[in-house]
């Protein structure tokens, strides 16, 4: 169990990183920003790995575009 705590941790680390970025680069990139939409897709892809991991509802893995 230890274990799995210690993932989902490091995990939610990583998704914050990844918000934090996000933030950032939404106020200082241009809407067309190739930083912007990589930052956004890895967002949405942690996002989706964690819901998966931790079991959620497959009606909102499927609805994060």
């Amino acid at each position: 169990m230890q274990d799995t705590q210690e993932y989902d941790l490091y995990e939610l680390e990583k998704l914050r990183k990844a918000i934090d970025l996000l933030i950032h680069l939404e106020q200082s990139e241009d809407e067309n920003s190739l930083k912007l939409d990589d930052a956004r897709n890895s967002v949405r892809r942690r996002i989706k790995g964690l819901s998966i991991d931790l079991g959620i509802h497959k009606e909102f893995i499927n609805g994060i575009h």
